[in-house]
């Protein structure tokens, strides 16, 4: 039934295409600064780029993205990221190497990236029935897991056989097949372009006062406050997590390199299943705040238990449940986030969700790594782990909006100003 939505159909390989391609580009720029350089000082610079880019314009694309044609953002963001990954394979293939030229378009690619990203996310309420939503997200997310690690892993391959240039081709060609994909699509229904109030459709307000009051909503609103709290707290105890977890196996548990990749498969797997159940269960699940905290409040003992294995192959079913729980908790939110949240707002609400999560993932990933060096891997997420369960309890007993998800039928958050 959801795939017979044309739209969202096309909008869904493109999705997939664009994030393999994203995956190949990924791979390969990191091994060839690795390689060309041998200098991880330059990596950690891409890194800090990156950072900055989405401290600085995620929340300003998230507006732009409530402002416009999410349709027409999203093909010309694809095929403005095509040219310029088309002019790093050239690079490439001459064997152009200057970092600073490398980094300014690879800055260039990340903010054009900021632009599709709430775009995509924003235009699901507006194709797809709420009755489906559950469906749309799980499936987004699923396409999500696989492109990224068949990506990689083909990547990696391509690398291999043909180089560095030839997986930046590759990349270019999947943006370009994303564009017409979005074009072949259709008309998208933009309702958050005619914002009325009392039947009389209201002026459109400028840029930045847009901006202004999608602030000041993203604050002020119960339950979007809430998301605003609960996920940056997840989803950087989770990345850093996976840093210390992949530490671990290297140092401690000595894995081989197909252990090290079996690790590295069980969180997106363990998703996976998560969102199956999710797609599976749908509108049958009630009290939706108690599952989503129910999954928070278990991922701090999963952390412990990690922590605590001697022999790597205890460790795959944890890994697994660490992602099927993280799945639960976190689609869930962006289920109610899509239902709940109008249409007009939801590119500033998915926009400042990814801005806080680069900065909370970056502050952890660096606090941890720098404290495993003192203590070791384990012990850092052993307290992890327990700041976890406190911060997770504080949060069940705080964030009631989100506690008391599903128990009534939820209503639609106005639009900004309105």
């Amino acid at each position: 039934m959801l795939f017979q939505n044309k739209i969202f159909r096309y909008l869904f390989l493109s999705y997939g295409v664009s994030l393999l391609g994203s995956s190949f580009s990924t791979i390969a720029i990191n091994f060839w600064v690795l390689e060309t350089t041998g200098s991880a000082r330059i990596m950690f610079v891409f890194f800090m780029v990156v950072l900055a880019i989405n401290v600085l314009f995620g929340g300003v694309a998230g507006t732009f993205a409530d402002r416009y044609d999410r349709r027409t953002i999203m093909w010309v963001c694809d095929l403005l990221n095509a040219a310029i990954i088309f002019v790093v394979a050239a690079c490439m293939y001459t064997s152009f190497t200057s970092i600073p030229f490398l980094i300014v378009l690879f800055g260039l690619q990340v903010f054009i990236g900021l632009f599709h990203g709430p775009a995509f996310q924003a235009s699901l309420s507006n194709i797809v029935e709420k009755e489906n939503m559950s469906k749309a997200t799980g499936a987004i997310t699923i396409i999500d897991n696989i492109s990224r690690i068949s990506g990689l892993a083909l990547g990696g391959l391509f690398i291999g056989l043909f180089g560095s240039f030839t997986a930046f081709l590759v990349n270019t060609c999947t943006y370009i097949l994303s564009a017409g994909f979005v074009l072949m699509a259709g008309v998208i229904p933009q309702s958050h372009l005619a914002v009325e109030h009392d039947g009389k459709l209201q002026e459109k307000k400028s840029f930045f006062k847009d901006f202004k009051e999608g602030l000041q909503l993203l604050v002020k609103e119960p339950f979007i406050r809430s998301v605003l709290i609960l996920f940056p707290i997840l989803g950087s105890s989770f990345t850093m997590a996976l840093m210390m977890i992949q530490v671990t196996a290297v140092q401690t548990w000595k894995a081989k390199g197909w252990e090290f990749g079996l690790i590295e498969a069980c969180i997106p797997f363990g998703y996976i299943l998560g969102s199956l159940v999710i797609m599976k269960l749908d509108t049958r699940i009630q009290r939706k705040g108690y599952w989503i905290f129910g999954g928070f409040l278990l991922i701090g003992p999963i952390y412990y238990c990690i922590s605590e294995i001697e022999y790597i192959s205890y460790v795959y079913p944890f890994i697994i449940l660490l992602g099927f729980m993280f799945a639960v908790s976190t689609l869930l939110v962006n289920i109610a986030l899509r239902v709940q949240t109008a249409p007009a707002i939801q590119g500033r609400v998915f926009g400042f969700l990814g801005m806080l999560h680069s900065v909370f993932g970056t502050i952890a990933v660096g606090v941890g790594t720098f404290f495993a060096d003192i203590a070791g891997p384990q012990t850092v997420l052993a307290v992890t782990s327990l700041a976890l369960m406190i911060l997770a309890l504080v949060l069940t007993a705080t964030l009631k909006p989100l506690r008391e998800l599903g128990k009534k039928k939820p209503k639609s958050i106005v639009e900004v100003g309105v």
